[in-house]
């Protein structure tokens, strides 16, 4: 089956169909037009779906197929694809009807299986450079299994009592953010490069990148217990500006007016933009701006636009199409999630009243955009390249 010829077909699909399901989901409980037989509160049965169910889908995609690009050795396909893919869908099924143990099981065994089938092919091709994404990889794994300890009232000893669920959700999403950096530095020079038949070569700044490196790593670790350990208050926010005036420079040396006419390059460029303002909004809560302002331009503006841009391109270009001249609608869908980020990100400002209207609407124009996704990525995802090529 071509939906199983390369590790982005099967899981791009599925963070598609997530993607709509989980807002859906998660739009009809807020707007108490229904109840979710769901075994924990709604906020954090959304949170962790959308972090370890959708944004680890659409990295196991990109990093199956990068793996085969970097080392050249085919990673899985076939059956052993499909497998993988089942597991996934085990976890969010078995999540979903709240059936925890089970699914901390299937997320368990397809983390590990994930793991392996990527550092099999890296380690025979003495790819050690790569290993850096893989530790995130790893991370996102422990953080989930901490979760899932929690959820169901496993708490180990060696946990502290202050370690509530924000903490593993809140790890969970700032190392999805920085995975998402480390491809926005790899990735957006080339994709630039590329784009615009070589007329805009984005500056090299990488003597900024320790630092980054550094202070990500930092907030990684810090920044989850800020509500819990207050004597951390001030140096977390201090790091985040840091890093928003790191990034910000590196985004104001990348602009060109080259790139606003390309919608799946100015889209890594917005969500580049939304982490920056994330980084800032986190600093700003010194200054009593809500929490969820840092929360959403991360998770909606950074890891929604970045992931949504990622698997248009990718999907485009695996299948031997024109990564340059993209489907009319494509367009269409990221200017929608554009539109809902905006909504999100900025509802936190608004009153009450029409802080939950602001909310509903930017579900709304969130499920659209990745229905759009679904609708012209379907045929692509699911049928042999045109080519004849395989992939």
């Amino acid at each position: 089956m071509p939906l199983f010829y390369l590790g982005f077909r099967p899981f791009f699909l599925a963070a598609g169909l997530f993607a709509v399901i989980v807002m859906i989901g998660w739009g009809v409980t807020y707007s108490e037009l229904a109840r979710l037989p769901l075994a924990l509160p709604a906020m954090y049965w959304h949170g962790h779906e959308m972090i370890y169910g959708y944004g680890l889908a659409v990295i196991a995609g990109f990093l199956l197929t990068s793996v085969r690009n970097w080392t050249g050795l085919q990673t899985l396909q076939g059956l052993p694809l499909a497998g993988l893919a089942g597991l996934w869908l085990i976890a969010r099924a078995a999540f979903w009807g709240g059936y925890l143990l089970v699914a901390m099981g299937a997320d368990l065994a397809f983390s590990l299986a994930l793991l392996l089938s990527l550092c099999v092919p890296l380690i025979r091709a003495r790819q050690t450079t790569q290993f850096g994404l893989i530790s995130l990889l790893l991370l996102l794994l422990i953080t989930n299994q901490l979760f899932y300890l929690l959820i169901t009232d496993l708490r180990p000893a060696w946990v502290p009592s202050h370690i509530s669920l924000r903490q593993p959700l809140m790890t969970g999403l700032y190392t999805l953010i920085a995975f998402i950096l480390v491809m926005i530095g790899r990735l957006l020079p080339a994709f630039t490069r590329m784009a615009t038949a070589g007329k805009v070569e984005l500056p090299d700044i990488t003597r900024t990148s320790v630092a980054m490196t550094l202070l990500m790593t930092l907030f990684i670790f810090m920044a989850p217990a800020w509500v819990i350990l207050p004597q951390t208050t001030g140096l977390v926010e201090i790091i985040a500006l840091l890093l928003a005036l790191l990034h910000g420079y590196r985004l104001w040396r990348w602009r060109h007016r080259e790139i606003a006419t390309r919608s799946l390059l100015w889209v890594i460029y917005a969500a580049y933009l939304f982490i920056v303002i994330g980084f800032v909004a986190f600093a700003a809560q010194l200054l009593d701006l809500p929490g969820m302002v840092a929360t959403h331009a991360f998770a909606v503006g950074g890891a929604g636009l970045a992931t949504l841009g990622l698997m248009a391109r990718v999907a485009l270009g695996h299948t031997g199409r024109d990564v340059y001249q993209p489907p009319k609608w494509v367009s269409a869908m990221i200017g929608l999630l554009l539109a809902g980020t905006i909504v999100r990100v900025f509802a936190p400002l608004l009153t009450m009243h029409l802080y939950a209207t602001a909310m509903v609407i930017a579900q709304f124009l969130w499920v659209s955009a990745f229905g759009l996704f679904l609708l012209v990525y379907t045929p692509i995802l699911v049928t042999a390249r045109p080519d004849g090529k395989p992939g």
